[in-house]
């Protein structure tokens, strides 16, 4: 059933009224602010005006709910609220949003018992038993690879054809190099240098290194660039080009591509071409 905002009901009746239709309505009684809003008045203030919050409803929406979830329909008394109190609030606010919520909840019930204790509402300061949400900066590194699987990964690609040349050449850069998909991408012709033997790579930032050229890289290089004799795309010298026409750069998405693909060829879950680099990281702290 469709559902109506009030302020769009509202205009809906004046215009009935206007047209004779109905007579003016009573107006509703005023609901009485819950005992909740009353108790965060004060704390709103505060926010405007001392914190500065252009935003304040995200941090008192949260202490409301704390305040509901421990006194109920009940006036909220902050002398009686315990530390288990918020630590288990806390962890069942964890259990129902994502990370980051989480960690808005507990930034905004340290503002408010810092506020009630600054204040004279509370005794003692608080703030130091709401529990930290953790957010490890290394937590998302992707698990390597085992080597077995990139041997596997390796020869799914049938280097009889002109694709699988290119593709071979591309996965062997991802693991040997532990290069990342941008830097295969933008990879042009004038940055192999075969009488040195070295990789001109632009890397995050605008940085350029120079890496050694493996012989098993540089044989994969020159047999995919051999077969992609004949292909022009006016305007880029990329080592790395689509094999249908109308032929273009591919870009990091489409180096992406390549490494899901011969995965699924190799009977392997879909990999990412980051894997390849933090497999070759693991491998060499092994050694």
């Amino acid at each position: 059933a469709p559902t109506f905002s009030r302020g769009s009901m509202e205009s809906v009746v004046r215009s009935l009224v206007e047209f004779g239709a109905i007579k003016q309505p009573k107006p509703l009684p005023k609901t009485p602010p819950h005992q909740v809003d009353r108790a965060l008045e004060s704390f709103e203030i505060y926010l405007r005006e001392e914190r500065a919050l252009k935003v304040p409803s995200q941090y008192t929406s949260v202490v409301r709910r704390f305040l509901i979830h421990r006194f109920g329909e009940k006036k909220p008394r902050p002398e009686a609220i315990t530390p288990g109190d918020l630590t288990s609030f806390v962890l069942l606010e964890s259990r129902r949003y994502s990370k980051g919520a989480t960690k808005l909840t507990v930034t905004a019930l340290r503002s408010y018992f810092r506020f009630l204790h600054v204040s004279g509402g509370i005794q003692r300061d608080l703030t130091g038993a709401i529990p930290a949400i953790a957010g490890w900066r290394l937590s998302g590194i992707p698990k390597g690879v085992e080597p077995e699987q990139v041997l596997r990964l390796l020869q799914s690609p049938n280097r009889r054809t002109r694709s699988g040349r290119r593709d071979y050449a591309i996965l062997i850069l991802l693991s040997r190099l532990g290069l990342r998909r941008n830097e295969v991408a933008s990879l042009e012709l004038d940055d192999i240098d075969w009488g040195q033997g070295e990789l001109l790579i632009r890397g995050k930032g605008r940085k350029y290194e120079r890496l050694p050229l493996p012989k098993d890289v540089g044989t994969a290089l020159a047999a995919h660039l051999r077969s992609s004799v004949g292909l022009k795309h006016e305007g880029s010298r990329s080592v790395f080009l689509s094999v249908k026409t109308p032929f273009h750069s591919l870009r990091s998405a489409g180096i992406g591509q390549v490494v899901i693909k011969a995965a699924l060829q190799a009977g392997l879950p879909p990999l990412g071409a980051h894997r390849l680099r933090h497999t070759l990281a693991t491998q060499t702290l092994r050694n």
